[in-house]
């Protein structure tokens, strides 16, 4: 059979089980409405999405959204995913059908790439097939395919990522080094951080094994190209880390997370949940008992025993990052990767090691017969089958015990007919989707066929699009996020309506805005990340910075509470969501005659949360102009001053002035070093004011002001990505010609 029919026939294998679970079980479910959307995939990508579709449709608005969190970067947050080449499936087709297609890809391409995984490492064609159905179906796939899209687009990337580095350590070069930059590119360009930080280190440890296990790998060639691959990485994937990281060091991120947060509670905790999760074949952990035995009989496959113990080691290290070890603790120690949350996550990696392991299993069961053999084939499930007991709980019940038993039993009678590797992979195959049919079965989450839950809310958001200008906010606390809450009322609902916001659920906003927004509703400075984190939702406890915030419309579930007692109510008091107005809001862009320099920090805050501190009088800025001029003194009250809202179209504002005496222009967004400013075509010096927004001189009379925003880091980014890449196309085209030379010559000296 030519090769490329294999291929074609491996990849439409791959992709039969997806669009069956997508298009036979989960859009069924969906349509039925059973189950719940999940607030990570609607409470998060699905607006990000949309203020991009709309941003792309009227030309402005995708590198800045003005609709959050007083303003924030869009494209270059590494959460958007919006880099990623099927993300660009938005353009074309609407939400609901891209999520449906993006489900079905990525699931066929974990199979697929795990199937090439287990060739590489020596597993039999069938025996591949077992691995490719094991990390569809029993790791944590079919979780991340309803919990967030784009953890499952970088979690399936990962059996490729390991593909193309097991074809770096068998024939290190340029064009296996290239291999593995590429998939770890686009890994990093899907949006999810931590999966991607979990394959690095596994990749990496796979590279120290070989070298300390395999005695050919240790020439200067081999350690060079596999040296190389991840420099060459980091230079493709430029485009994204290098804005990546300009937000990285000025967010609520750069300082770190309690452990509490990290874990949800402490170690003991995560690994309890962890075991009940795996008990009750849950999803989240991904790791089944039969899965289990499989991995332990692997072992029993002497001739690929260095590869197989690698990931055996691979599962039990990441399964002991999950509970409070030695381990755990130097891991905590590295710098970004040790505050990233979530523990139990560790188990996702341990989940696709003993899915790869258990793929051996089939070559186990079809080896030649011997004492020996049978021996270390027993012996290795028994081991499999103890580590899911210690792992899970409840542990093993005897119908999950008779289960495995009858599968293997069948498995090695199967083994024993012609064609008994073939035989033995279904029987197998068969177990592990039995095993994992409990979970698809009881899934809490589905789609949503029409992104109508987004939108139960209309009626007080609609009173703020008749009510609000330019110059208006509104911030909303309803309930905690929580699977199954209301979908119509949180964070991100007002970029659904084009009303700008004072949060949204982003882990890397800047930290002044994050002091200041967790001022706003604790009274009190920012100690760690998760202060910020725990802020969202809260209400407002400081009015003097709701007021700041230009805080106009204030949206609660929560009920009356004294803030809201000199506000007026709008709309019906009967509706689940009460909507109030906030009469004494300061105006977004506003001017103030005199500044006056306060040392950021605690008495900063102090100052602009206090009732005595008049924000339209005196601008507290982060550092002294360059000119060093501060105010002219007393202010002739006789004729107001005026700023207006020309037009804000994202990544531009343009500002009326006009002012009787010379001063500081205000404007309420976020300050970033990405934004300009001119004054009447001149470019001026830009100041951080109010600890985390914009200000600039102007001077007395008429005066237009234009703020400009350059994402200089992008730009930077995209042209060393470019760059690479053009330099990797130019090596391939140079090295096919080389080929093409070399080949002429062998037929030419053959010539009679």
């Amino acid at each position: 059979m030519p090769r490329w029919i294999r291929a074609a026939t491996g990849v439409v294998g791959a992709s039969l089980l997806p669009l069956l679970f997508v298009f036979g079980s989960v859009v069924p479910r969906s349509e039925a409405k059973l189950g719940v959307p999940s607030p990570d995939a609607y409470g998060y990508t699905v607006p990000m999405w949309l203020e991009a579709q709309r941003a792309l449709a009227n030309g402005h608005g995708l590198l800045w959204s003005e609709y959050q969190n007083a303003g924030q970067r869009l494209l270059e947050l590494p959460s958007s995913g919006l880099l990623y080449p099927p993300a660009w499936l938005i353009l074309i087709w609407d939400l609901p059908t891209v999520f449906e297609w993006w489900v079905a890809f990525h699931l066929a391409l974990a199979g697929g790439a795990a199937w090439w995984l287990a060739r590489s490492i020596g597993q039999s064609r069938p025996a591949a097939c077992v691995t490719a159905v094991a990390v569809q179906v029993a790791s944590p796939a079919l979780f991340l395919s309803l919990w967030g899209i784009k953890i499952l687009a970088t979690f399936s990337l990962m059996p490729l990522a390991l593909f193309a580095c097991e074809r770096l350590l068998q024939r290190p070069g340029p064009r296996t080094c290239f291999a593995l930059a590429g998939a770890l590119t686009l890994q990093c360009l899907a949006g999810f951080p931590q999966v991607l930080a979990f394959t690095c280190e596994l990749v990496g440890l796979r590279m120290l094994w070989e070298v300390a296990t395999n005695p050919g790998f240790r020439t200067a060639r081999s350690l060079g190209w596999a040296a190389s691959a991840p420099g060459l990485f980091l230079l493709l994937s430029a485009v994204q880390i290098v804005p990546a990281l300009s937000i990285f060091q000025e967010s609520v991120r750069s300082i770190p997370l309690s452990a509490e947060l990290i874990d949800k509670g402490s170690a003991e905790v995560a690994f309890d949940e962890l075991r009940r999760v795996i008990g009750a074949r849950g999803w989240q952990g991904g790791i089944f008992g039969l899965v289990c035995v499989l991995a332990g009989m692997s072992l029993a496959v002497p001739a690929f025993r260095r590869v197989t113990a690698f990931y055996a080691l691979g599962a039990s290290l990441f399964l002991l990052l999950v509970a409070d070890s030695p381990v755990r603790d130097l891991y905590q120690a590295l710098p970004v990767v040790g505050s990233l949350r979530g523990s139990t996550r560790f188990a996702w990696v341990a989940s696709f090691c003993l899915c790869v392991l258990s793929g051996f299993a089939a070559d186990a069961l079809t080896g030649p017969g011997s004492r020996a053999r049978l021996v270390r084939v027993l012996a290795g499930a028994l081991l499999g089958a103890l580590g899911f007991q210690v792992i899970a709980n409840p542990g093993w019940s005897w119908l999950d015990g008779g289960g495995v038993a009858a599968v293997l039993a069948l498995g090695a009678v199967a083994a024993r007919v012609s064609s008994g590797s073939v035989a033995t992979a279904v029987v197998l195959i068969v177990g592990i989707g039995l095993t994992a049919e409990e979970g698809v079965r009881t899934a809490q989450l589905r789609f949503m066929p029409n992104l109508e839950d987004l939108y139960t809310a209309r009626e007080p958001f609609e009173a703020v699009q008749r009510r609000q200008s330019n110059q208006h906010r509104i911030v909303i606390f309803p309930t905690r996020r929580s699977i199954g809450g209301d979908l119509g009322v949180m964070e991100k609902s007002p970029s659904l309506y084009e009303i700008r916001s004072i949060s949204d659920y982003e882990h890397l906003t800047t930290l002044p805005y994050a002091t200041v927004y967790s001022y706003l509703t604790s009274n009190a400075m920012l100690e760690d990340a998760g202060d910020w984190i725990e802020s969202l939702g809260e209400g407002p406890a400081n009015v003097p910075l709701l007021n700041l915030l230009a805080g106009r419309f204030v949206l609660t579930g929560h009920g009356i509470i004294d803030t809201f007692k000199k506000m007026t109510p709008v709309g019906s008091t009967r509706s689940t969501y009460r909507l109030f107005e906030n009469p004494n809001a300061v105006p977004r862009a506003h001017f103030a005659p005199r500044g006056e320099v306060v040392e950021e920090g605690a008495a900063l805050m102090a100052r602009l949360a206090s009732p005595f501190h008049d924000p339209q009088q005196t601008v507290l800025l982060s550092a002294m102009p360059a000119d060093g001029w501060l105010g002219d003194g007393p202010v002739n009250r006789g004729r107001r001053a005026y700023v207006g809202i020309r037009s804000s179209l994202g990544e531009r504002v343009i500002l009326s002035v006009d002012t009787p005496v010379p001063g500081f222009v205000v404007l309420t967004d976020q300050f970033d070093r990405g934004w300009s400013v001119t004054v009447d075509g001149e470019p001026a010096e830009l100041l951080r004011a109010n600890y985390a927004f914009r200000a600039v001189r102007v001077p007395a009379g008429q005066s237009r002001v234009a703020f400009t925003y350059h994402p200089r880091a992008l730009v930077l980014g995209a042209v060393i990505s470019g760059g690479a890449l053009v330099a990797c196309g130019l090596w391939a085209l140079g090295a096919r010609q080389r080929r093409r030379a070399i080949n002429s010559r062998r037929r030419g000296s053959f010539a009679p």
